[in-house]
Parts: structure tokens; sequence; C-alpha cells
């Protein structure tokens, strides 16, 4: 009998598996897919020899993701900036803008102090974003929060699309509660989305880079394509049966798969019903993102944002000598033709008339049966009605995974990194082991 058996092989469970493995502990990990990654995916540029990540890829800010900056100084991972950008084009009510200081009169100053206010109200709910009964009026929609600030019609779209691309879903399918707690604890690229972007880092390799380094130090028993179908819990034990009727058995285990997938396999006894809640209707989540290679750019060093459909968001993230590396962000159920080299032209080309597509590379999060979605947005009244549950060890079984972080980094590969490192130490109170993480 195993000591721990890991359900799911991204970042999390990857993370996991290091904890435990490195502790002592025999581990088995069960992946769906032939590759381990979850969502992050490192590949080639289709005619390139550039590595790109089809999924998760931003670190976020050094100074507040120290999990994920922890684990790129412990393998000495290379870190590369995306480029410095600057606005080429801006849709605001329908106009492009190509000068960001030729916008429309107040625009700049309306933004700038709504986000004031935001910020103010983020730092006074701080302390309580755990306590349901002081946050509930604050878990509505994004939409329904900025309507309250009394903005203009140009300055609440402006928001409401930002909100949208940050988290990716429509801005009324999002919850205020879970911005103004990432905006409090962790601080948010929202603000600066606005009219332009900071420089990204990112692993030079790409996110595989990080699993490859994190499954050589698990030394776990590792199987590929094992979708897990049942999981039964005993005084004792946990048995794990696969769709290729597999049994494991050990006496704990890791569900480290994506909150969008708890339903689909068969919890015996059955989740808590808040996990069966969420899981069930879906986490809001589904932006496409695609990677483009383009020419004829007003700048290599391009950003752009604000239609309203096709690529809401778009900038450049490498410059080769083939082109521009862009990745755009856009609705698919707004824009089905996104992923095509025909949908991603006529995106960029709102923005730049006289840019060529040249290929796209891209894979649907949506369509895919082992993620049913893309990175985590929580829904209006997911944190005040659910929060605690999500996250919440069940028996001899414990979560990971960033859709189950409480410190509002669930976006992030931080809350990957993280939730792997919580979820190991409580599998070693639970297998009565000492932890070994400070």
């Amino acid at each position: 009998m195993h000591d721990v058996i890991i359900i799911g092989g991204g970042i999390s469970g990857a993370t996991a598996a290091r904890e435990l493995g490195t502790a002592g502990h025999s581990v088995v990990l069960l992946e769906a897919r032939d590759r381990l990654g979850g969502r992050t995916w490192t590949s080639t540029f289709p005619g390139t020899d550039t590595p790109v990540d089809l999924g998760g890829m931003w670190l976020g800010r050094r100074d507040t993701f120290r999990h994920i900056y922890a684990e790129a100084a412990r393998y000495q991972l290379p870190v590369v900036q995306s480029p410095s950008t600057t606005v080429s084009s801006l849709f605001i009510d329908g106009i492009r803008h190509t000068d960001p200081q030729a916008l429309p009169p107040g625009y700049g100053a309306e933004i700038e102090d709504a986000i004031r206010r935001m910020t103010e109200t983020a730092r006074a709910t701080g302390p309580h974003l755990h306590d349901p009964d002081r946050t509930r009026a604050l878990d509505v929609s994004i939409r329904q929060y900025l309507s309250t600030l009394g903005l203009s019609p140009t300055a609440l779209a402006t928001l409401s699309q930002q909100a949208s691309v940050h988290y990716g879903a429509p801005a009324d399918e999002i919850s205020a509660l879970y911005l103004l707690g990432e905006i409090a604890t962790r601080y948010t690229l929202f603000a600066q989305q606005t009219l332009a972007l900071d420089v990204l880092d990112s692993f030079r390799d790409g996110t595989k880079a990080l699993l490859d380094a994190l499954i050589a130090d698990a030394g776990a028993e590792v199987h590929l394509s094992s979708p897990v179908r049942r999981v039964t819990q005993a005084a004792d034990h946990v048995e794990v049966i696969t769709d290729a009727d597999e049994r494991f058995v050990a006496r704990t285990a890791v569900v480290a798969t994506p909150l969008n997938c708890w339903h689909t396999i068969d919890f015996r006894p059955a989740l808590h019903p808040a996990k069966q809640a969420v899981s069930a209707q879906g986490h809001a989540g589904h932006f496409a993102k695609v990677w483009l290679l383009a020419e004829g750019l007003p700048d290599p060093s391009f950003f752009a944002a604000g239609t309203p459909d096709g690529f809401q968001w778009i900038r450049t993230e490498r410059v080769t000598a083939q082109g521009s590396l862009l990745t755009g962000f856009g609705d698919p159920v707004a824009s089905p033709d996104l992923y095509t080299l025909s949908g991603a032209q006529k995106a960029l080309a709102a923005y730049a008339p006289e840019a060529r597509v040249k290929a796209v590379h891209s894979h649907d999060w949506n369509e895919d049966p082992y993620s049913r979605g893309t990175w985590i947005a929580y829904r209006p009244g997911w944190l005040t009605a659910h929060g605690p549950a999500i996250s919440a060890p069940e028996g001899r079984i414990t979560f990971a995974g960033g859709d189950t972080s409480t410190n509002f980094n669930a976006l992030w590969m931080d809350g990957a990194v993280e939730t792997g490192i919580r979820a190991a130490a409580h599998t070693r109170t639970l297998l009565k082991a000492p932890s070994t993480h400070a």
C-alpha cells in the first residue's frame, strides 16, 4: 500500500508529490492526460524553436508571489521578461486611439479615481475577507459593484472589460469580492491593464522546466493516461479506480484536479455539498489564450486593448527574426473563430489594419475534458456561501490546485505551488509524520 495517491499531475499535484516524496513517503501520481502539466503546457510555436506556454505562464509580481519565485530559485530556473510595451491601439467607445496622449478628456483621471476608491474599499475589507457576514454585500458581480461607483458609461465599460480579461470571463459572472481580495492581499495587475502593462516574468524554457524539476525530486510512481473514475474512502485507506479499471490503494489521497472536474469523479462518500455545487455549476473562467506570429505591426513591442469582441487584450511576448510573438485574449463564446488563422487575423486587424498574422498556436481548455475551463473566476456569491468548504480536506482526502487557494492567488501558478505545499503538510499530519516544511 502506498502512503499517498495524488490525482492530477499539474503544478500543484507535482508540488505535493515533491513535498511528500522528499519527506520519505511513497507516492503514486495519476494523470488523466498523456502528459504532465495540467493547465500549464509548454509547446513550441510552429515553424520556430521558441517555447510557448499554451496555459499558465506569467509568474506575477516577485514581491507578492513568493512561492513560485522560491521554486524558480530552488531549481535555478532562468526567468525572462516580456518586452516593455507601449499602447499602440486602444478602443474607447468604439473609437480606435493610437496616441495614448490624445484620449478623451478626463478619461484617465476618472479611471484612476475609480481604482483609488476600489483600493480603499479593498484595504478596509482586507481584515474581514473570510467573514461572510461582513463581506456578503460585496460578493456581487464586478459589473454590479462598479455600477455603484457613479462612473460614466465609458469608464464603466473600460473597467468591466479589464476585469473580464483579468479573470477570463464577463464582468457580470465574476465576484467583486474576489477582485477586492486580490487587491487587498496580493496586489493585482488590474489597474495596470487599463492603459499599459509592465514587463512580466516567465520561465525561459517554459513551465515544463519547473514541472520536470518537481517530478525529478518527487521520486513518485507516475501513471499517465489514467483518468480516475471513482474514489472510495475507508477508515484507514483510500481506493482509487481508473477508467481502465486499474486499482490503487493508499493511506491518503490528494485531489489536485481542476474544480470544474470534481463532479466527473464518483466520490464515496460524496463530497461536501458546497464542493458538489461549485463543480456542477463550474467556475466562470473560459477566455481563449492564443499565440500569434505577426509582422507589419506599428511597433514590434505591441500592446492593444478595448474591442468588445475579438482580442480584448493583446501584447507582444517575444520579438523574433520571423516577427513578433503575441498573446491575445478574448471570449470564444462571442468570437468562436479566435483559434483560427482567419479569426486571429480579423481580431488583430481591428487594432493594426496593416499587420499580418503568419501563424497561430493555442489549446482550447474549455473543450479539454480534464480542465473544462481556463484559469478560475469565482462566481458572485461563491466566496461567502462556499468559501472555506471549497478547500477543506474531507476525511483522508486533501485538495490542492490554484482553484482551492484561500489566499487570493488562485489565478496564478503561485496558488498552485502554495496549495500543493499546503496539501502535503496536511497529508503528513494524516500520516502522522512530522512536517519538514517551514
